[in-house]
């Protein structure tokens, strides 16, 4: 798993694998590298607005294909209804599942008036930081960082080769 993530990669495989047609819904921190987790295999992101582009949809699933990849769709903050129609006309279209990732619950509203199967992940508990501190940063001082600070592990892993980086400029 992802750095004690595993409870939330669980739910979100367990989610994948649903027997239904329903659109799924990953909201949460860390969602796209969860989802990546849960599925075995990478992800090709496309954001909603550019379904807007008559090739955008079919460029993303040629890719995914050629990366043996999900396809999944992000970018479902403050859409307007004709990205909305778009997005809803989309699902409705494909043969397969739509996958799509947001980064709060509020971002699946886009869907309110369909059902989908919503996974909400959690914000990452103090021990799971802990872990990715240590294991991206290898400082000694992990939990205390992890404790004043309530990052994602994504956010965890940015500011980790910040400091990398930081270090290697200072020699």
């Amino acid at each position: 798993g992802i750095f004690g993530r595993d409870d939330s990669v669980a739910d979100v495989a367990r989610s994948l694998q649903a027997d239904t047609h329903l659109p799924l819904v990953v909201c949460g921190p860390d969602a796209p590298a969860i989802v990546a987790t849960a599925a075995g295999r990478p992800l090709v992101l496309l954001d909603v607005r550019e379904l807007e582009r008559p090739r955008a949809l079919a460029d993303a699933t040629l890719a995914a294909a050629l990366e043996h990849a999900l396809l999944c769709f992000d970018g479902l903050e403050d859409l307007n209804a004709g990205e909305r129609s778009r997005l809803l006309e989309q699902i409705d279209a494909r043969p397969e599942r739509s996958v799509l990732i947001g980064r709060t619950r509020r971002e699946a509203q886009a869907l309110a008036d369909r059902t989908v199967l919503l996974v909400e992940l959690p914000f990452p508990s103090f021990t799971e930081r802990r872990l990715a501190w240590e294991g991206l940063s290898g400082g000694a001082d992990a939990a205390d960082v992890a404790a004043k600070f309530r990052l994602s592990i994504e956010q965890i892993a940015a500011a980790a080769e910040v400091s990398r980086v930081a270090a290697r400029t200072r020699g």
